[in-house]
C-alpha cells in the first residue's frame, strides 16, 4: 500500500496506487460523522442501524488509516480528540457538499432560492452583468442578487462576498475558479474629440493631446507599458478611479482613453487605427469550494461564465476583435443594451 498525504485533517490515508481514497475509508468517515452527531457509540449504532461492535471496529480502522488517534476512550465512554474534531469538521463539509449537489440535480431553476453577493469591477458590472440581471431573474426568480463594484476583489475566505469576478487568478486551494474570457484595452477617442483636436496618429507625439487616465493603469505599470509611454508627456490629464466615470469622460470628448474593445459598440467612440497600445488581461470568476455546489451560488457562477463567454462573444476572445461598421450593425442586442445604459439612441447614429 502507498501512503499519500491527504487534505483530510492534514493526516495520512492509506490508499491504492491509483491515488484514490478507498470506499472503506469513505464508509468509516461516515461512521465517524454519525458518532459526532449522535454523541455515543450506542446512539451512533442505532442511528446507522448497525451493532455497537461494528461502529467500534470501523472507528478503529479509520484511526489506523489516518495514523492518528481520533477518539479518547474511558469508562465514561468515548470522545473526540483534537484531530478527531478536525476530521469531523471536514467530513461534515463533504457531507453538506454532496447534499447540495444532489439537491441541485433535482431542483428546477424556478425552485432554486437564496441570496448571492457578487463582486466585479465597476465597468464590467455596469455594462455587462447589470444589463443581464433581468434575464437571470426570469430564469431564477428565487435568487436575490447583491451586486458590488470594486477594483480590489474582496476576500472570499472571509465571506465578504460569495462570488468574485476579477482580473486576478485565485491562487488558493480553497477557491474554485475558472477563466471566463479576456479583456482587451485599446485607445479610443470620441467624435467630439476628433472635431476639436483631429484624429491622433499612432506614430505621432501625443503630448499635445489631452488624456483621460485611470488610477488602476498606474498601479499595473507592467501591463500598461505601451499606454504609459504614449501618454507620459501629456500636459492635460483627467484621472478617475471609477471605470464608468472614466468611460463617460472619454465619451464626452475630454481626452484619449484606454477602453475595452467593446466600447466600439458605442457609435460616439472611435478606435485609433494601428493599435498604438494594447493590453490583454484574463478574466476569472471564483467561489469558495464549500459554496460552489450550493444551487444558488452555482447558478450565479454559470451566469457570469455565460455572460462573458457566449453573450460577450466576440469581445472577450483571447485574440483582439475589432469590428467594422457592417459587423457592428449585426450586433443589435448588445447595442440595444448599451443604449439603455447610456440613455441615448445608439442605433440611429451613423458610423
Amino acid at each position: 500500500m502507498k501512503q499519500l498525504r491527504s487534505s483530510l485533517s492534514e493526516g495520512f490515508i492509506k490508499i491504492g496506487a491509483d491515488q484514490k481514497i478507498s470506499p472503506d475509508v469513505w464508509e468509516d468517515l461516515r461512521v465517524l460523522l454519525a458518532f459526532a452527531r449522535a454523541g455515543t457509540i450506542a446512539k451512533c449504532a442505532e442511528l446507522l442501524g448497525v451493532t455497537q461492535p461494528t461502529v467500534i471496529r470501523k472507528l478503529a480502522a479509520l484511526e489506523e488509516a489516518m495514523d492518528r488517534r481520533l477518539l479518547v476512550r474511558n469508562t465514561r465512554g468515548s470522545s473526540l480528540t483534537q484531530e478527531g474534531e478536525k476530521l469531523v469538521a471536514l467530513a461534515d463539509q463533504m457531507d453538506r457538499q454532496v447534499a447540495m449537489a444532489l439537491n441541485a440535480a433535482t431542483l428546477d431553476h424556478s425552485e432554486v432560492a437564496g441570496n448571492v453577493r457578487i463582486s466585479c469591477t465597476d465597468g464590467l458590472l455596469s455594462y455587462w452583468l447589470a444589463p443581464r440581471v433581468e434575464e437571470f431573474k426570469a430564469e431564477y426568480p428565487g435568487i436575490s442578487l447583491e451586486l458590488y463594484s470594486t477594483n480590489e476583489p474582496p476576500e472570499l475566505e472571509r465571506r465578504e462576498v460569495d462570488v468574485v469576478c476579477s482580473f486576478l487568478d485565485f491562487q488558493n486551494a480553497n477557491i474554485l475558479s475558472q477563466r471566463v474570457g479576456f479583456v482587451h484595452l485599446i485607445p479610443f477617442v470620441s467624435r467630439s474629440f476628433v472635431s476639436q483636436h483631429g484624429m491622433p496618429d499612432a506614430d505621432e507625439d501625443w503630448s499635445k493631446y489631452p488624456i483621460v487616465d485611470h488610477i488602476a493603469y498606474r498601479d499595473m505599470v507592467a501591463g500598461f507599458a505601451d499606454w504609459m509611454k504614449l501618454t507620459a508627456n501629456s500636459k492635460t490629464k483627467y484621472v478617475s478611479n471609477n471605470s464608468t466615470t472614466y468611460y463617460h469622460l472619454v465619451r464626452s470628448g475630454l481626452g484619449i482613453g484606454f477602453l475595452g474593445n467593446y466600447a466600439a459598440l458605442d457609435p460616439e467612440l472611435m478606435t485609433i487605427m494601428g493599435n498604438p497600445a494594447h493590453t490583454v488581461t484574463p478574466l476569472y470568476v471564483g467561489a469558495l469550494r464549500v459554496l460552489h455546489d450550493d444551487p444558488s451560488v452555482k447558478a450565479v457562477v454559470e451566469w457570469v461564465h455565460e455572460t462573458f463567454e457566449r453573450f460577450g462573444d466576440p469581445w472577450f476572445r483571447k485574440t483582439l476583435f475589432q469590428a467594422d461598421s457592417s459587423e457592428l450593425d449585426n450586433m443589435a442586442p448588445n447595442r440595444e443594451k448599451l443604449e439603455g445604459l447610456l440613455g441615448v439612441n445608439v442605433m440611429t447614429h451613423n458610423r
